[in-house]
């Protein structure tokens, strides 16, 4: 279980090769690209949000894996039916960041039905 914390806030911190990295790049070179004032300062909002949750999630890590803890008694390992989607949301956290295209390829058909205006339409209105 610490382990799938430590990939999730890796990811969530937007570290290559995990998920998160993906949409905070894509999110900040979307920004860069439009040339707006309001958007550099998104920009850097996000940055700083990023070194703070670094510097969180690295402290909470350093502490799971390198600092001698309280010897806790009768201390368990979760159970199997708890582990199976934490298993499953570490590997896809994982999988996305090595692989990107397939939920990006998703992403763009899905954003150019909705923009289309024809498409968009026939989506309203029950259409295909």
């Amino acid at each position: 279980t610490s382990f799938a914390f430590a990939i999730g806030s890796f990811s969530l911190i937007g570290l290559p090769p995990f998920a998160g990295f993906i949409s905070k790049f894509s999110i900040i070179y979307a920004a860069i690209q439009v040339k707006k004032p309001i958007f550099l300062a998104f920009i850097a909002v996000a940055l700083i949000a990023t070194i703070v949750e670094a510097g969180y999630f690295f402290r909470i890590v350093q502490n799971l894996y390198f600092k001698e803890g309280k010897k806790l008694e009768k201390v368990t390992e979760t159970s199997g039916f708890i582990l199976i989607p934490l298993i499953i949301l570490t590997i896809l956290i994982i999988a996305i960041g090595i692989h990107p295209q397939f939920i990006t390829g998703l992403l763009k058909e899905a954003a150019n039905e909705l923009l289309g205006r024809t498409g968009y339409i026939g989506w309203v209105l029950g259409g295909t």
